[in-house]
C-alpha cells in the first residue's frame, strides 16, 4: 500500500485488524516519487498489508501541521477513490465526522473535482458537549465524474502570524473521525475503514 502524507506529517502509525505494521518513506523505493494534490505535492509512505480474508480494518492515524494558503487555513483529505472503484463494484460512500475544540470562522466544506474544479459542498454542524461537530458524507460513483479529494477551509478568530506556512497543532487541534465504506477494494469484497486522523 502507497498513502500520501501531508507536509510535515509526524506520528504515523497503520494497524491491521489492530496488527502495527511496518512503514516506511516510499521514496526509499520510488525517489523523488510525490503525490499531487491541489494544495501542493506531498510525500508517501509505503507498507504491506498481510491480509488473510477479504475483510478488514485498517487504521492509519497521523499528526500534521494546518496548511495555510493565500492566507486561509485548511486542511486536504486525499480520497483517491479512483483505483478502488469499477463496473462491478460501482459506488462507495465516505462517512466523515470533523470535531472542532475550537471555534473557527467561516468553515466551508469543498470537493476538488478530478482536474482541481472546487464544488462547495453542504455539511451538518451541531454542538456535542462544548465541542462543534460537522458531518458530511462523500459518495463516489463509477459511472459519474469523481468528487476528488476534500478540503476544508476556515479562519482564525485570533491575532495570529499569517506569514507563517503552517497553523501548528498547538494552537487549534482538529479531530477526524473517518470510515471508508469501500464496497472494491483491490477488486474484492472488501472494507476499509481508514481514521484517527489529527490536525
Amino acid at each position: 500500500m502507497v498513502y500520501p502524507t501531508p507536509p510535515g506529517t509526524t506520528n504515523i502509525t497503520l494497524t491491521c485488524n489492530s496488527e502495527k505494521l511496518n512503514w516506511t518513506d516510499y521514496n526509499t523505493i520510488a525517489p523523488g516519487e510525490t503525490h499531487n494534490t491541489d494544495i501542493g505535492n506531498w510525500s508517501m509512505i509505503f507498507c504491506l498489508v498481510p491480509l488473510t480474508s477479504n475483510n478488514f480494518v485498517l487504521t492509519i492515524h497521523y499528526e500534521h501541521p494546518v496548511q495555510i494558503v493565500n492566507g486561509t487555513y485548511m486542511f486536504l483529505y486525499d480520497l483517491n477513490i479512483s483505483p478502488y472503484l469499477s463496473s462491478g463494484y460501482n459506488v462507495s460512500t465516505a462517512h466523515f465526522t470533523v470535531r472542532w475544540e475550537s471555534q473557527e470562522p467561516n468553515i466551508k466544506l469543498y470537493t476538488t473535482g478530478n482536474v482541481g474544479s472546487w464544488s462547495q459542498r453542504e455539511f451538518s454542524s451541531v454542538e456535542e458537549n462544548g465541542i462543534k461537530v460537522m458531518r458530511f458524507d462523500i459518495v463516489s460513483d463509477f459511472s459519474k465524474p469523481l468528487p476528488g479529494d476534500i478540503v476544508i477551509t476556515f479562519n482564525k478568530r485570533s491575532n495570529t502570524d499569517t506569514t507563517s506556512q503552517y497553523f501548528f497543532v498547538g494552537l487549534v487541534t482538529v479531530a477526524i473521525a473517518i470510515i471508508l465504506a469501500i464496497v472494491a477494494v483491490y477488486r474484492k469484497q472488501r472494507r476499509i475503514h481508514l481514521g484517527n486522523k489529527s490536525y
